[in-house]
């Protein structure tokens, strides 16, 4: 079974931890918080226990002419039906492990954008910390907002569990039924 990275939730401060929370912060303030006391434990255990919070590296992907990234949202999970999402992330895994936390969340980021869209951007600049607490999955994830760009739209090549996108203008974008945890990043640019 996979293990994946994650920490106390009393670690963070209470700023961290809002309804609906999207903070500009430098990665290294973050990291900081987490470093030397976070630990690889079992998915499925972890889905389950709200002493927690697991990392979630959370890409948004922008071409040159400003747009973004965007794609239907579907899966198993009904709150996600019918929502349009701008980000790429998923789980820190024991595999992506490195020296350093930062290091480490690198490698998850970099894994997950090629496993969903075939990219291998060589920079990301980060944009900071979002959580929300209103579905129950919120209790147990935080996400690490990053950026990084594309400069050619032909060169995304889909997953099957992304089968169709767009790029959007952020306006248009932020008229569109988005989950939660993209207009919190969308906050963040």
């Amino acid at each position: 079974m996979e293990k994946i990275l994650c920490f106390k939730k009393n670690l963070l401060p209470p700023d961290y931890l809002g309804r609906e929370t999207a903070l500009k912060i430098e990665l290294h303030e973050f990291s900081r918080i987490v470093e030397g006391h976070q630990e690889y434990q079992l998915r499925g255990l972890m889905e389950e226990n709200t002493d927690y919070k697991q990392i979630i590296p959370y890409a948004l992907i922008r071409d040159t002419d400003n747009c973004f990234f965007v794609y239907p949202r579907k899966g198993s999970e009904a709150r996600l039906h019918g929502l349009k999402s701008c980000g790429i992330g998923g789980h820190v895994s024991s595999h992506d492990e490195a020296v350093t936390l930062e290091q480490t969340i690198h490698n998850c980021l970099k894994r997950e954008i090629f496993e969903e869209t075939g990219l291998k951007p060589k920079v990301f600049t980060f944009l900071g910390y979002i959580n929300e607490e209103i579905h129950p999955v919120g209790h147990f994830h935080c996400g690490l907002v990053f950026f990084c760009e594309v400069k050619d739209r032909e060169e995304i090549v889909l997953s099957t569990e992304i089968t169709q996108f767009n790029f959007m203008e952020p306006e248009r974008l932020l008229s569109e039924n988005l989950e939660l945890w993209s207009r919190l990043a969308l906050s963040l640019v």
